[in-house]
């Protein structure tokens, strides 16, 4: 219990104010674990992608077994790792085995 209070105490030290604008690229790039993966690698489908420029060296991870998919790649200097939540019965499966 102490260590997730200081957990949180030590998050809230680097807090900052909200910004739109980081917020909206966040929600983008998020957005872009729920494509499709060929269309995710080279960064060719809806607004998630026209919106979010300057993305490079997407590599995607698709665990066809339990539905998990997700990508790594790059953008203005900076890496992205976005991970798709649970879409399916078998996604679902899998959290909660975990318990």
């Amino acid at each position: 219990m102490l260590n997730r209070v200081l957990t949180v105490v030590g998050l809230a030290a680097f807090a900052s104010a909200y910004d739109e604008s980081t917020g909206l690229r966040a929600m983008y790039l998020s957005g872009a674990a729920y494509c499709e993966g060929t269309s995710v690698q080279s960064w060719t489908f809806g607004e998630a992608c026209s919106s979010q420029t300057g993305v490079s060296d997407v590599t995607t991870m698709d665990v066809l077994t339990d539905g998990s998919f997700g990508y790594v790649g790059a953008q203005n200097g900076q890496i992205i790792v976005s991970f798709r939540g649970s879409t399916n019965f078998a996604n679902w499966v899998t959290n909660m085995d975990y318990f």
